[in-house]
């Protein structure tokens, strides 16, 4: 159900808490720069404010941003550390993009992965409701490798299909190539 996905992504990010954060330590010491006295200088405090998609949260990702809203960040390293989470939470698709940048606010974007649309191309057997149907995917879903795999072996499963090939592009649109 989908209480038991949320709490397994819930617990995957407690789990990952602590790895998280000796990276974010890691990374400020690293960007420390020495300046003319050979005094280590913290760069300026930036002010992240994460959006998401479509109003789109996703409980334990929501966690992992959190820590990097309050840490000291560079934004340069921000991508880095978010497709860090985006790895260890099981969402290849999600990405975030920067909205915008004043002084020391950073407003960041931050898209899971959500399917926007579902389109079949070389389909000559039968309905594409039919391929729809059997693929699984829904229009709001978030997309994980998981999910790709459950709607490949959907449609294999109605043995209309020798060849099925799932991807998504840059508008999160669904194409299934069968």
């Amino acid at each position: 159900s989908i209480d038991s996905l949320i709490l397994r992504g819930y617990e995957s990010a407690l789990n990952q808490i602590d790895q998280i954060q000796q990276d974010i330590e890691l990374t400020k010491r690293d960007s420390c720069q020495k300046d003319d006295n050979s005094i280590f200088s913290q760069p300026q405090k930036i002010s992240y404010h994460f959006q998401y998609k479509n109003n789109f949260k996703i409980d334990s990702l929501s966690i992992l941003i959190n820590l990097i809203q309050n840490r000291n960040i560079p934004v340069d390293s921000l991508y880095s550390y978010l497709s860090n989470i985006f790895t260890r939470l099981a969402l290849p698709y999600a990405k975030g993009s920067l909205i915008n940048k004043s002084g020391t606010s950073v407003i960041v974007n931050i898209d899971p992965g959500i399917v926007s649309e579902i389109v079949i191309d070389g389909n000559k057997n039968t309905s594409e409701k039919l391929i729809i149907t059997a693929s699984g995917i829904r229009p709001g879903m978030v997309v994980t490798d998981e999910l790709i795999q459950k709607a490949l072996d959907g449609i294999y499963s109605t043995h209309l299909f020798h060849n099925v090939n799932i991807g998504i592009d840059k508008l999160n649109r669904i194409i299934i190539q069968v």
